[in-house]
Order: C-alpha cells, then sequence, then structure tokens
C-alpha cells in the first residue's frame, strides 16, 4: 500500500468512507488493525509528551535522557506511594499510564482503535501564530497500522517488567515499537478504546492521514455527538473529567439535557430520561434524535402512545 498526500476532510460522513475505504484496503494488504491518533494541529507530529517537555533542555534531547525522565517519574510515584490501586502494586507502565491519565509527560502516545473517537480529539480548538494573529489550525487524523513484524505486543508477562526493558535494542540493533491496551486501568480507557504506542523513536510516523479543515471542526463536533454520543462527557466519564468541564477557564453553558437524559437510560432511570428528554425537546423542537432517546425510554416503561386516524 502506497502512502499518498493526506486527503482534506471537511464532513463526518466524508470522514466516515475515507475510513471505511482505508479499512478495505488495509484488510486486502493483510497489513493488521488501523491504530488512530487525533491531533488538534496538523503541524504537530506524533510523539510522547515527555519528548516535547525535554524541548527545554536541547543538550539532554536524547533517549538515554527519555528514559531517565521516566525512571525518575516512577520512582517518585513509588516514593509518595501512588503505585497502588485497589489494594495492587502496579507495574512500571501502569504507574506511567496512571500518571498520564492525570496529565503528566511520559513516553506513552495515546491512540485508539476507534476512527471516531481520533476524529474527535483532531476537531479540538488549537492556533497557529500569524504574522499579525492567531487563526484556527486544521487538525489531523494520523493512522498507524498494526503490523506484527513491525509492532510488538505488551503480554501479561513483559507487562511486569521494569521500564529500562522496553528501550533495549533488539538483535538487529533496532529500537522495537511496543503497543499495549490497558484492561480498564481507569475509567477512560473503555470509552476511549485506548491503546498506546511507545518505543525508541521520537516520532511516530502514520501510515496515512487526513487533514479535518479548521472551519469545519465545530460542524464535526455537533454531527459526532449527534450521530454516536462522542462528546466531552462520553469520553471522560471520571471526576477529573467532570471538574474540567466545569473550571473557570471553561464557558458555562446550558445544560445539555439530552445528555443527562443519555446517562439517566444507561442507568435505568427511564422516568428521569424523559424528564431531561422532555427538557431538550422544549428548548430544541427539532431535535429528532431526543424524540427518539424519549420514546426508547418510554419503550422501557410500556408508555405506548395511541395515534387515532379518523
Amino acid at each position: 500500500m502506497t502512502k499518498e498526500e493526506p486527503i482534506q476532510i471537511s464532513t463526518l460522513n466524508g470522514f466516515i468512507e475515507w475510513v471505511e475505504q482505508l479499512k478495505e484496503q488495509v484488510e486486502q494488504s493483510n497489513l493488521g488493525k488501523c491504530l488512530f491518533r487525533g491531533i488538534s494541529n496538523e503541524d504537530y507530529s506524533m510523539e510522547a509528551s515527555a519528548w516535547r517537555r525535554l524541548v527545554h533542555e536541547p543538550d539532554k534531547n536524547s533517549l538515554e535522557r527519555l528514559l531517565e525522565v521516566n525512571r525518575d517519574l516512577i520512582d517518585d510515584a513509588r516514593l509518595y506511594e501512588y503505585d497502588n490501586k485497589n489494594g495492587r502494586r502496579l507495574s512500571d507502565l501502569e504507574v506511567l499510564a496512571e500518571l498520564q491519565h492525570f496529565r503528566a509527560a511520559t513516553c506513552l502516545i495515546d491512540f485508539t482503535y476507534s476512527a471516531q473517537v481520533a476524529l474527535w480529539f483532531a476537531c479540538q480548538s488549537s492556533y497557529r501564530k500569524s504574522p499579525n494573529s492567531e487563526e484556527l489550525a486544521s487538525g489531523k487524523v494520523g493512522v498507524v497500522f498494526d503490523n506484527t513484524s513491525r509492532i510488538k505486543q505488551i503480554t501479561p508477562d513483559s507487562l511486569n517488567e521494569e521500564i529500562d526493558y522496553f528501550f533495549e535494542v533488539n538483535e538487529n540493533g533496532i529500537y522495537p515499537l511496543y503497543q499495549w491496551q490497558p484492561r480498564q486501568l481507569n475509567n477512560r480507557i473503555f470509552p476511549q478504546y485506548s491503546v498506546f504506542l511507545f518505543g525508541g523513536d521520537r516520532i511516530i510516523k502514520p501510515d496515512v492521514e487526513c487533514i479535518i479543515a479548521a472551519d469545519s471542526k465545530q460542524n464535526i463536533l455537533d454531527s459526532l455527538e449527534s450521530f454516536s454520543q462522542t462528546t466531552e462527557a462520553t469520553l471522560f466519564p471520571d471526576f477529573e473529567g467532570f471538574v474540567y468541564q466545569r473550571t473557570q477557564e471553561r464557558p458555562y453553558n446550558v445544560p445539555d439535557y439530552k445528555e443527562r437524559g443519555y446517562r439517566a437510560y444507561q442507568n435505568g432511570q427511564y422516568e428521569g430520561a424523559i424528564t431531561y428528554y422532555n427538557e431538550a425537546i422544549s428548548r430544541n423542537p427539532n431535535d429528532i434524535d431526543a424524540y427518539k432517546l424519549r420514546g426508547d425510554a418510554k419503550h422501557h416503561l410500556e408508555q405506548y402512545e395511541v395515534v387515532c386516524h379518523n
């Protein structure tokens, strides 16, 4: 499969068509699964946040330094006893994943098996500096093919290895690229279909990518919410995510009653869900999705409306 210039995408439908065509080509070529990463600024590379932090140390910006700062991060976390969860001592990789969950800079790079999750991240606001002002940057979705001849899988045994193990050259003198899919380490793993890639290469070059037009980002986000309930609230379903959406830097929004209805429905609170959907419909009578969701909740309560035809 030859690498082509990235295409420009401006709608959710266009993105889904691109992904379907890509997956078909990957399957025919036996290249493995697609791993997606959404980046809000097309000028950014696929690199670990720890590398970006090391840009402040140009004289020490090396693989040895990357390993050192991650090793120190793990040691400090263990010193403060942040390496236990539910009575279990976490491995080095699990400690790094937990730290990254709270925005620490680590060697792990977030990917996802879900193209739509990656698209949501690509559509977040980002700005590039122009001579006279800031302008909204286009985003991009990069794809790496999960080929076993290229990427080594983290097994239950290797998961317990110390961090140094993953930065050793193989028999060919090459630093392997590792893939690790955590199993419910935190509440974001499942809704984000998370998988980590990491290794000795500073930048992971995508096998293929697409550009998300800057002026289309908000429309795509709206489509994602309507089409698949992909929102900040569903992708970050934990206390930290809940608080972050309500910090002083974030604008105050009218409560999303449809989202509240969806959560009530998921919890089996069908009466409450109907109340929230009624409020959503009163605010936007043209929201067809809210009517459908309300109908689902009424169905569980066997509240069937009888329509009489004269």
